[in-house]
């Protein structure tokens, strides 16, 4: 697997990131596998619909994120981790990890979608 891919991947999370992507339902649809599942820094869990739904009514506070790495963990299956904040300094924030799936190249991005993701809290 190239490193190609996982940058393709990384700067699908940096886009999911932005207020004018988590804003799009449809875009969002894209990017989530069907039987996605969250489970999010306040330990609530979310399946592809609500997490839809949660993103659509976020307010526009920018998210700053940084510390971006992938694992290839199979031919179809990289994690990503990373970490964002609501505060530039990242004095709090949440430690990320994405589970992108290799499907049919019909779904996705080049068949690529997230199948889980998780948020943990951070304190520095």
């Amino acid at each position: 697997m190239s490193n190609q891919v996982i940058d393709q991947l990384i700067d699908l999370e940096k886009i999911l990131l932005t207020h004018s992507c988590r804003k799009n339902a449809g875009r969002v649809a894209t990017l989530l596998h069907d039987d996605f599942m969250e489970i999010g820094k306040s330990g609530r869990q979310f399946d592809k619909a609500r997490i839809i739904q949660s993103l659509a009514g976020e307010d526009s506070t920018p998210i700053y994120s940084d510390g971006f790495k992938g694992t290839v963990l199979s031919d179809t299956l990289i994690l990503i981790s990373y970490r964002t904040s609501m505060d530039p300094s990242f004095a709090t924030g949440a430690l990320r990890t994405s589970l992108w799936q290799k499907g049919d190249d019909n779904m996705g991005i080049d068949g690529w979608q997230i199948r889980h993701h998780q948020g943990t809290p951070f304190v520095q």
